[in-house]
């Protein structure tokens, strides 16, 4: 199995190589995403079941991509990573519950993701982003994905780096609120205490924002 899951992340790189090779590359095809698999248009998490249920101990199968709608929760979202909110549909429970395993054993294997949003830059193209499931939650409901082609590098900056609390004035993107820096902190504020107060254990991740922690 151990070889199978290296060919899985040289063929994710690979793909990467060919959109890029960054950790953020913009106005991408999505023809070209759908094509190479990478991308399942509307649907929120894309696991190629048919190609990498047999990898998995769980028969899910390995997220690949994993769309992100930035108007939803707009400080969830930085050039630094994403809090990605379980799915939550009007599909049959099991097929979310799948999906959710199927990006959580990418954390398992340390096999990396793309994260796909609409490009700011030309709404017909997406903007794709490559990182590491560093973390689930599931009382929070939410998963972290840090964007990096490095995973050990990533794992190095969790425990190197200090807090660092930084504040701007609000900017406006895509007719939603958003603050720099916020996305950043939330992540390192989630991935060092978990996702809920310090104080009075609240677990509503929309609520946690950097003031109330």
């Amino acid at each position: 199995m151990t070889e199978s899951i290296d060919k899985e992340i040289k063929w994710r790189y690979d793909l990467l190589a060919e959109i890029g090779g960054k950790s953020a590359n913009f106005a991408i095809d999505p023809a070209i995403l759908r094509e190479w698999r990478i991308y399942g248009g509307q649907q929120g998490i894309w696991v190629d079941k048919q190609r990498t249920a047999m990898i998995t101990e769980d028969g899910n199968g390995l997220a690949m991509g994993l769309l992100h709608k930035g108007n939803i929760y707009p400080d969830d979202f930085d050039e630094t990573g994403v809090i990605y909110h379980y799915p939550v549909t009007n599909r049959p429970q099991s097929r979310d519950a799948g999906e959710i395993e199927a990006v959580k054993n990418c954390s398992r294997l340390k096999v990396p993701v793309f994260v796909i949003t609409i490009s700011q830059t030309k709404l017909s193209k997406r903007d794709v982003y490559f990182g590491y499931v560093t973390m689930w939650d599931d009382r929070a409901k939410v998963f972290i994905i840090e964007f990096g082609t490095d995973e050990r590098a990533l794992a190095v900056q969790e425990t190197e780096m200090p807090f660092e609390l930084k504040v701007h004035e609000p900017k406006t993107t895509y007719e939603a609120s958003s603050r720099p820096d916020q996305a950043t902190f939330r992540i390192s504020v989630i991935r060092r205490y978990g996702a809920q107060c310090a104080v009075c254990e609240m677990s509503v991740i929309d609520l946690l924002d950097a003031g109330h922690l």
